[in-house]
């Protein structure tokens, strides 16, 4: 998959994010299909609101890419998702001052989008490994 085919963002309703909030991993994923929305595209969306809430809210943002870490591999471990998880899971390691860990998988991102082809993702974890050695 490259840039031009990653799967355009979902935008899951409102109400749904409500009802994912809280929900343990299974019920929110049970959520995810009664609404048709178990999607690849919803597993990038979770990691992509993973990495906007990372800094001001971990415990939520860690909810969220277990969801979209599960999801991912019910539907077949995509490596874009992967690369997004990876992403995201390195803002928290940062967040939470394991550098160490931020980088391993700052670089499981890359791998990730280097081979999905997503090259505009893999450009981003380039600038978040040099942010991460500054």
């Amino acid at each position: 998959m490259n840039a031009s085919t990653t799967p355009a963002a979902v935008q899951l309703s409102r109400t749904l994010w409500e009802r994912l909030l809280d929900a343990p991993v299974a019920s929110a994923l049970a959520a995810l299909t009664q609404a048709n929305q178990a999607t690849v595209a919803a597993a990038v969306e979770l990691a992509q609101r993973a990495l906007a809430e990372a800094e001001a809210a971990p415990e939520q943002a860690t909810h969220w890419l277990a969801i979209g870490a599960e999801l991912n591999r019910q539907l077949g471990d995509d490596v874009n998702v992967q690369g997004w998880l990876a992403y995201a899971q390195a803002r928290l390691y940062v967040q939470s001052g394991n550098l160490a860990l931020a980088e391993t998988a700052l670089r499981a991102a890359q791998r990730a989008w280097q081979a999905s082809g997503d090259q505009l993702a893999l450009a981003r974890s380039h600038l978040g490994l040099t942010q991460l050695f500054a």
